[in-house]
C-alpha cells in the first residue's frame, strides 16, 4: 500500500499508458541541458505498470463488495467506506489485501531515487510547470535542484502547488496532457 500511496503523492497520479518497463536515457541535467545518454532503471520497481495494476485493483475491490471506480489519474472513488470508522477500517483492509493479491510490489516502500533519476525527474517537472503555464495556469515556482533532491527527495507536485497555493484546480485533460509530455519512460509511478 505504501508504494501506491508514495506513487500517488509523488506527483503524478497521471496516466501511464504507453510506459514501458526497463531503462531510458536521462533527457536533461538539473540545469536543463542535454546530458550523455545513460541507462536508468524503472522506478518504482513494480511488476505491473499502473495501467495494468489499478484496473485489476478496482476489479478486486468490486468483487469484495466495494463499488469503487478508477479516475483518469488513478484515483479510486466511491470506496463504500462512508458508513463510519469500522467501514473505513474494513475497506482499508480489503484494499491492502487486494493490493497484495494483484501485485505485492505495490505494498512495499520504493527505493530512493538515484541521482540520475532525480535529474531526469527534475527536468520532466520543469516541462510540466511550463506546459501548465502555457495553458494559462499560474506560474509555479520550481524548488532549486538541491532542495528538490535533498529536502523533498524528488517529491514535488506542480498540480498540488496550483491547488494548495493558488486555489486553482486544473482540468483533468490539461493535467494528463502536461504530465504525458516528456514523461521519462523509466518513471512508472502514477
Amino acid at each position: 500500500m505504501r508504494r501506491a500511496m508514495v506513487g500517488l503523492m509523488l506527483l503524478l497520479t497521471a496516466g501511464c499508458a504507453g510506459s514501458s518497463p526497463g531503462a531510458a536515457p536521462v533527457p536533461t541535467s538539473a540545469a536543463g541541458e542535454a546530458t550523455a545518454t545513460s541507462s536508468i532503471p524503472r522506478w518504482p520497481p513494480v511488476s505491473l505498470l499502473p495501467d495494468e495494476f489499478f484496473p485489476r485493483l478496482v476489479e478486486c475491490l468490486n468483487d469484495r463488495g466495494y463499488p469503487v471506480t478508477l479516475g483518469p489519474d488513478y484515483t479510486l472513488t466511491g470506496s463504500g467506506s462512508a458508513g463510519g470508522a469500522s467501514d473505513r477500517a474494513l475497506y482499508k483492509k480489503a484494499r491492502e489485501e487486494c493490493i497484495r493479491e494483484v501485485d505485492p510490489s505495490y505494498a512495499e516502500d520504493p527505493p530512493p531515487f538515484t541521482e540520475a533519476q532525480l535529474e531526469s525527474l527534475y527536468g520532466y517537472l520543469q516541462q510540466v510547470v511550463a506546459c501548465l503555464a502555457g495553458l494559462g495556469y499560474p506560474q509555479v515556482e520550481m524548488p532549486s535542484f538541491e532542495r528538490f533532491s535533498t529536502d523533498l527527495e524528488g517529491r514535488f507536485d506542480p498540480v498540488g502547488v496550483l491547488v494548495e497555493d493558488f486555489g486553482v484546480f486544473p482540468d483533468d485533460a490539461d493535467i494528463a496532457t502536461c504530465r504525458q509530455e516528456g514523461k521519462p519512460s523509466w518513471f512508472v509511478a502514477p
